[in-house]
């Protein structure tokens, strides 16, 4: 078999297996051929995430928008250079974690937020407008709160998710969510 027949086999079965997917019948009835059929998933519907998988994809990426507006902001508004060393870690850290979920995420019927969620906004609002100290002490609370509910988040993720993917990005970014929070509790315990 030369290569564009091979090609052209390989894209009717593919096709055929699609089109099986797409049926309404269910796992184990019968085609013509008395064989058992494929369950009703077809490729769309298993790279498909579930609604708390979805939820987890959508928060974690405006957890992470969150974290780099804030450090920016601080990057410009920030007295302290703990705060403002603090503020690079978040921005390079969350930056990366930002573009690894955006991979896993692609092709698979999600859409991450383009801007924060309303819980979020209204915590980087409560920054406007604040400048050295005052804005060290609520950049600072801002991240240990924000960080909290990221270790909450991701330790649920990481053993309550049917995405293996999903689940394996949770479990791996745990311990540095963590480090961040003993990091932002320490410096935001510093701060007169």
């Amino acid at each position: 078999m030369n290569k564009k027949t091979f090609a052209a086999a390989l894209i009717a079965g593919t096709t055929f297996l699609w089109a099986c997917g797409n049926n309404d019948k269910k796992e184990g009835d019968n085609m013509t051929t008395g064989e058992t059929t494929m369950s009703d998933t077809s490729s769309a519907a298993a790279t498909a995430m579930s609604a708390a998988d979805q939820d987890f994809a959508m928060t974690a990426a405006s957890s992470d928008m969150l974290e780099i507006q804030s450090s920016n902001m601080a990057m410009q508004n920030a007295s302290s250079e703990r705060v403002k060393s603090f503020a690079t870690t978040l921005i390079r850290d969350h930056g990366a974690t930002s573009d690894q979920l955006k991979s896993i995420v692609m092709g698979k019927n999600v859409t991450l937020p383009a801007d924060l969620m309303p819980k979020h906004k209204t915590m980087l609002d409560g920054l406007q407008g604040k400048k050295g100290k005052d804005f060290d002490k609520a950049y600072m609370e801002l991240q240990v709160n924000n960080h909290q509910e990221a270790v909450n988040l991701f330790q649920n993720a990481s053993t309550g998710l049917t995405n293996a993917d999903l689940k394996g990005f949770a479990t791996q970014h745990l311990p540095h969510l963590r480090m961040h929070l003993d990091s932002a509790q320490a410096i935001n315990g510093g701060l007169k």
